[in-house]
């Protein structure tokens, strides 16, 4: 399987544009996946959300999507400043005002995890295997997965792909680079995988520890992406675990205007310059 990941777009349609055109023009890539936080700091949500659609680009739910979509009191996210926290609420509740009831609900219904796999030369995708298999109520982060306990084929030949925002744990956990090997472990004994994939903290690396291996993949837009650097992977299991990391570049201005013109604080705009 060879696929593309994006993450983090937070409404930014400019760079989601030129994102994708990087890698439409890329040779053998099955599938593209997004690891979450479609909306959240942006103008566009209502255009980022129908053309993942339209694309039918396989979604997870991030934690500014939760935070939208189930009206939640704050996006996850822990602020240093309570400007910014403030300023971070604007812009949540300014995106559920807008969006479409029809956007809405797929925001709603995005799942909180997938895990890919193959069929022939194609990548297939399940959706909500940790979610389903918890037992409890109200646990859907901590419970192991069935799929991962049912089937064990060999690494050289199958990998087993989990991909969600966070962790198996919760949505806004950050797992980086440097995390911990005892916090590593952990997230491997739920996820059950091979392979796991996220988002969230905004890196891009690519780590084995625990047994298994950890792709982070940094942000199309958002606080923690470079200004005018839309990022992505193009991650390929056929055999060991092989990632290559890219960038597009997109107009700033054009996105700091729509900010503007959207109505929403000219404050966001703060870090893309």
């Amino acid at each position: 399987m060879r696929f593309a990941v994006i993450a983090d777009i937070h409404a930014n349609l400019t760079a989601l544009q030129s994102v994708l055109s990087a890698i439409d023009a890329r040779e053998g890539v099955d599938r593209i996946v997004c690891v979450g936080d479609v909306v959240g700091r942006g103008p566009h949500p209502n255009e980022v959300l129908s053309l993942l659609r339209e694309r039918q680009i396989e979604t997870v739910l991030g934690n500014y999507d939760d935070a939208v979509a189930f009206d939640r009191l704050g996006s996850g996210v822990d602020f240093a400043r309570a400007e910014d926290e403030d300023l971070d609420q604007v812009a949540v509740a300014w995106t559920r005002r807008t969006l479409t009831p029809e956007n809405l609900a797929h925001l709603r219904g995005l799942p909180r995890d997938l895990r890919l796999f193959p069929i022939g030369s194609r990548v297939g995708v399940s959706r909500d295997e940790l979610h389903k298999s918890a037992g409890v109520q109200g646990r859907q982060f901590f419970m192991r997965s069935l799929f991962g306990g049912l089937y064990r084929a060999p690494p050289s030949r199958v990998r087993r792909v989990l991909v969600l925002h966070g962790s198996p744990r919760a949505l806004n956990e950050r797992v980086t680079g440097d995390t911990a090997n005892t916090i590593l472990s952990a997230i491997a004994n739920e996820a059950k995988a091979d392979l796991l994939i996220s988002a969230h903290a905004g890196e891009s690396f690519h780590r084995e520890a625990a047994g298994m291996a950890f792709i982070g993949v940094g942000g199309v837009s958002g606080p923690h992406a470079h200004p005018g650097e839309a990022e992505y992977a193009v991650v390929d299991v056929r055999g060991e675990t092989r990632v290559e990391f890219g960038t597009a570049s997109y107009n700033v201005q054009e996105h700091v205007r729509a900010i503007g013109a959207a109505g929403l604080p000219r404050e966001l705009a703060a870090d893309l310059r």
